[in-house]
């Protein structure tokens, strides 16, 4: 009975997720390997969608590598910002930590998780670096 409740649960969440309206597939070359929770994606070719609540990541070389990460929003007050994908980056290993859709003046932010907070406690300083988002 629990583990038919949790199946009940878990197809319900999968289709409130699909309610929330989706973006139009974009594409993302980044030159280096990259944190998304906790896996690490190789450096190449990606396709992203977000929805409201996640972002969905898949290479598209053919193999499986793909990560999915819950989002919230963020604001971004710069007017020049253009769709793009932001990295954090605390000596040589980069986390995804926000993406800029269409409206590059609202984005989502990516949770942090455990291990990236505590790179963020002990390092002196972060360093962010941008990718440019392409229409699919």
């Amino acid at each position: 009975m629990n583990r038919m409740t949790s199946m009940f649960g878990l197809m319900a969440l999968m289709g409130a997720t699909s309610l929330f309206a989706q973006t139009t597939p974009v594409r993302a070359t980044i030159p280096f390997d990259f944190r998304v929770g906790q896996r690490v994606m190789p450096a190449g070719s990606y396709t992203l969608t977000q929805t409201s609540a996640a972002l969905f990541l898949r290479k598209e070389d053919g193999t499986r590598a793909s990560a999915i990460s819950l989002t919230n929003p963020t604001y971004h007050s710069g007017a020049s910002n253009n769709a793009g994908l932001e990295f954090n980056r605390y000596g040589s290993v980069y986390f995804l930590s926000k993406f800029w859709g269409a409206d590059p003046s609202y984005g989502r932010e990516l949770v942090k998780t455990a291990q990236e907070r505590e790179l963020a406690k002990r390092a002196k300083s972060v360093e962010t670096a941008g990718i440019p988002l392409k229409a699919k």
